[in-house]
């Protein structure tokens, strides 16, 4: 008896019948192992990983779920997909004619197969876990196979009279319905039931959402809903998942940044590598950026790598329904193609915007972990490293870089996909116009050295204008904190030249970036050019910046009227580029709309002429156009790609250089070898560099523990630098600094230093809520007074947004959270110096005095950055985006029904031109939503650009 019954694969009987037939082999061969091995595949792999996986803490432990009518459901369903395969087994085992042995390998499969899902939902239910993404995947194709195999599928080429009533019949009708109900729950689960439910907020986490609700991002409808009929608030966002959250997103880009700069120094160490490769190959951002985003990037630029493919099958397809109006093909063929049409525009566009989404979602690690990492190394910068660094320039490094490197990782892909696309545009043109294509290969060859070498200069002119802006901040920094001194000395002509130099250099910079940049939109006829309308803007917004903020000094000094002269300038000149703007959008604008006609044309003229008998008929002429208009899209990225390329070395550049800058060696070591004192230091000699001289010298002392000591002294003898010692804020030339074990340091500085925040949340510093404790520091700093007249208490917020603290408040506040702090060692630089004579007594009192808070206390004189808006107002595009792309694809697929149905009525011509039309106009809807993603995160990304 042989395998099968039939040839494998018969053409004819398929493709060039009235209705399509598969061979008995193929269906019961191909159709039913390919689900069956996805499933056995799928689940040994998850098998694998389970078991080499590490514990992961931020899993939430979970229990059995309990028992639920669509638990049942599934189970039940499974189970009798299982009992009618087998039923099928022996009826085909014990029949009067022996079928093929196909069909027992089938059928076999069929039960192992059931066998195996009905095991995984039972461990699913036992695991407390969400519906299977595997399972899902699975029964949808199973579903798929199986109705081409089913009795329903000769439905198409049999009259409803000939069916057979076999039970080999029934057994599939059986088979199909268990199936398509299947496949049908198996779309739903049970969230509350499920370790990823958050109870307190009846919601689920957000990467734990079913498979059509992640698929068409259907779990923001209940968002929008809820934002339609009542007001709307952040606590009604959606939970983050553990792996969103800035600490894990920190601790993943640390350890890979660790690990960067481990490698340099054994590079270092290694003598085999020449040293003009370590200096050459230092610890690089780029590559620690990458290994913490390969998940999210690997995901991303396989949906880009097969969505490059399948986006050129829709003017393939377009081909094939002109060539179906105007022959005699059969009609089913027209449906076919049709549905492939939809099919692919669909893939398209679910690629496309779950590509985009997985981006968004990577980009908040180096936003994130980068503005994080900053402000980590801002507190541990050295003293030598400070001097290189003021305010305004780490105001550039998260404001400008990060947001810099953050916006180009939304289109790293483009960076590889646009040229492939290109080329295989290209490609397909060749295949229609043959030689005639090859006036765009050159034009291109022509522009991209030309391009490269502009590219190169953007990245210097980049690189010398962020020199001139952080020059020209940190001059301006030093004028307004010395304002007094400049007035007194009369030096303000004197810095006004030297401002106004460094402003010089910076706008011939700006003028010739703006050219080069220009140019690379010139000749890639790229987005309209704003680079000099902006930076004319950012100029007016920074000059507007300054006045606010010395308001005071301004109307001190009756400078009202030379600033108002400079504003007006900046504006006269900012005004004049918005006119050669407009004149510049306008000249692009016509070349954009012209130059696809231009270029068709020419290529129709050459195609034409080459050869006589090349003939330009509606298959050739529309399909063409589409490729055309595939090929500007993707050119039209390029120079944006360049530019933002250019840019984001320069910050990648920055942010690295920052990162290596020198740190403090940190606080002294906990030591045990000292036995009462809590505090000593050793013939210590400090500076506050490294190249300085020391600072103190023959530093020798012990505090025991528990003891109060004053250090007094003259102003400037270095009292507060011996608390910066003790810190290890100051580089130890000779001698060590060391601190009992276990001890815990807390100092209030002389100048109180306070939090934008409410003033309990100022004085808790991040630890939990004691009532009482807190209430007895509130009575012994003496707070509760000024609390009851703050309009809020001690929920009034402090800082820009709230009220203003005297001197002597702040100073209060300061105490309170090192007295809450609860430490072992308190640091107490000058802090009644601001307070009024009987409230530092009360506080000397209560606090500081042997009967004080601080009794039996040596006493000597985290960031959590809440991405749930940006997830939210980025996830709501993405929602957006793709039911408009969808409704624009349902819009094409109709189309091209209709083309099938009336093929007799129209001509191909026709019928080329709406389908082209059709699908250019739904590539723009995703341009569209695109474009809205941008201006809502621009909305949400904090500091603007122009610092």
């Amino acid at each position: 008896m042989s395998f099968c019954d039939s040839v494998f694969w018969d053409w004819d009987a398929f493709w060039d019948a009235d209705a399509p037939t598969l061979t008995s082999c193929f269906r019961h061969s191909i159709l039913v192992l390919l689900p069956c091995a996805f499933l056995w595949t799928a689940a040994i792999f998850n098998f694998y990983r389970e078991r080499t996986r590490k514990p992961d803490s931020l899993r939430p432990e979970s229990g059995p779920s309990p028992w639920t009518l669509l638990t049942i459901a599934k189970l039940f369903l499974t189970t009798a997909l299982i009992l009618c395969s087998l039923a099928e087994a022996i009826y085909l085992v014990y029949q009067e004619s022996h079928s093929a042995n196909v069909y027992y390998v089938s059928v076999g499969f069929r039960v192992f197969t059931f066998i195996l899902a009905l095991c995984l939902q039972i461990k699913q239910k036992k695991d407390g876990e969400l519906n299977c993404f595997t399972l899902s995947l699975f029964w949808i194709l199973f579903a798929v196979c199986n109705f081409f195999t089913s009795p329903f599928f000769d439905l198409f080429k049999v009259d409803l009279g000939d069916i057979n009533d076999s039970p080999t019949f029934i057994f599939g009708v059986i088979t199909f319905i268990l199936l398509t109900a299947e496949t049908v729950i198996s779309l739903f689960t049970d969230p509350q039931y499920s370790a990823f439910w958050d109870a307190e907020k009846d919601e689920l986490l957000m990467e734990h959402q079913p498979l059509l609700s992640r698929l068409f991002f259907s779990w923001i409808n209940r968002l929008i809903w809820h934002g339609y009929n009542n007001l709307f608030n952040i606590d009604k966002l959606d939970v983050l998942g553990p792996k969103r959250r800035s600490k894990y997103v920190h601790q993943r880009l640390q350890k890979q940044w660790i690990k960067e700069e481990n490698r340099y120094k054994c590079l270092q160490e290694d003598k085999a590598v020449p040293t003009r490769i370590c200096c050459n190959r230092g610890p690089s951002l780029l590559l620690a950026l990458g290994k913490a985003l390969f998940p999210w990037l690997l995901v991303a630029a396989t949906l880009e790598f097969i969505n490059n493919f399948v986006s050129l099958v829709p003017p393939i397809i377009l081909d094939y329904i002109i060539t179906f109006i105007g022959n005699n093909e059969a009609t089913w063929h027209g449906y076919v193609y049709a549905f492939l049409l939809f099919l692919t525009a669909a893939f398209t566009t679910l690629s496309t915007i779950h590509n985009q989404h997985y981006l968004i979602t990577a980009s908040i690690i180096p936003r994130t972990g980068l503005n994080t990492a900053i402000y980590h190394k801002v507190l541990k910068l050295s003293n030598s490293s400070r001097r290189n660094y003021t305010v305004g320039e780490l105001c550039n490094l998260i404001g400008v870089d990060v947001q810099r490197l953050f916006e180009q990782l939304w289109t790293i892909n483009l960076v590889w996909s646009c040229p492939m696309r290109i080329v295989l545009v290209m490609v397909l043109l060749w295949q229609y116009l043959g030689v005639a294509s090859l006036a765009g290969v050159f034009v291109m060859l022509l522009i991209m050295p030309i391009t490269t070498k502009l590219a190169s200069t953007s990245h210097k002119l980049q690189k010398k204008q962020m020199g001139w802006k952080d020059a020209r901040l940190r001059q301006m920094g030093e004028i307004l904190s010395g304002i007094k001194v400049l007035k007194l000395f009369a030096w303000e002509n004197a810095f006004m030249k030297t401002i106004g130099s460094i402003r010089e250099k910076e706008a011939v910079t700006l003028k010739k970036l703006a050219f080069v940049n220009g140019t690379i939109t010139f000749l890639w006829i790229c987005a309209p050019f704003l680079k000099k309308q902006m930076g004319w803007k950012d100029a007016r917004l920074r000059q507007m910046g300054e006045i606010l903020s010395g308001i005071k000094v301004l109307k001190l000094f009756a400078w009202e009227n030379a600033f108002m002269k400079t504003i007006g300038s900046i504006r006269e000149k900012e005004a004049v580029t918005l006119k050669k703007l407009a004149f510049v959008n306008g000249t692009i604008t016509f070349l954009w709309i012209c130059a696809p006609f231009l270029i068709a044309i020419s290529s129709f003229v050459t195609y034409v002429l080459i050869d006589e008998k090349n003939i330009l008929d509606a298959s050739v002429a529309f399909v063409s156009l589409t490729l055309f208009n595939n090929l500007r899209t993707n050119m039209a990225s390029i120079p944006e790609l360049v530019a933002q390329l250019t840019q984001t070395r320069v910050s990648l550049k920055r942010v690295t250089d920052f990162l290596l800058s020198e740190e403090l060696k940190g606080r002294p070591p906990n030591d045990d070898t000292i036995d009462n004192d809590a505090i000593e230091i050793d013939g210590g000699a400090f500076c506050w560099t490294k190249e300085d001289l020391p600072f103190l010298r023959d530093i020798s002392m012990s505090v025991t523990r528990g003891s109060l000591v004053a250090v007094v002294g003259p102003v400037g003898s270095g009292k507060s630098a011996l608390f910066s010692a003790i810190l290890g804020e100051m580089h130890a030339a000779e001698g060590a600094v060391r601190i009992m074990k276990g001890g815990r340091l807390a100092y209030v500085s002389q100048q109180a230093w306070i939090q934008n925040a409410t003033l309990r949340q100022n004085i808790l510093f991040v630890k939990p809520m004691d009532r009482d404790k807190y209430d007895l520091t509130l009575s012994r700093c003496c707070l509760n007074p000024d609390i009851k007249i703050l309009p809020g208490g001690d929920l009034t917020e402090i800082g820009e947004k709230g009220v203003n603290l005297s001197g002597g408040q702040k100073q209060r506040v300061s105490l309170a959270r090192a007295v809450y702090q609860d430490a072992d060692i308190y640091l107490l630089d000058d802090p009644l110096s601001a307070v009024d004579s009987h409230v530092g007594a009360h506080i000397f009192k209560h606090v500081i005095g042997p009967n004080g808070a601080l009794q039996n206390k040596t006493q000597d004189e985290h960031i959590d950055t809440n991405c749930r808006t940006f997830i939210a107002a980025t996830t709501l595009n993405r929602w957006l985006g793709i039911r408009l792309q969808l409704l624009g694809n349902t819009v094409v697929f109709i189309t091209a029904l209709l083309s099938v149905i009336q093929r007799r009525n129209f001509s191909p011509a026709i019928v080329g031109l709406t389908l082209s039309y059709a699908l250019s106009k739904v590539k723009a809807l995703n341009f569209l939503a695109y474009g809205k993603l941008k201006s809502i995160l621009f909305d949400l990304s904090g500091p603007s650009k122009g610092h």
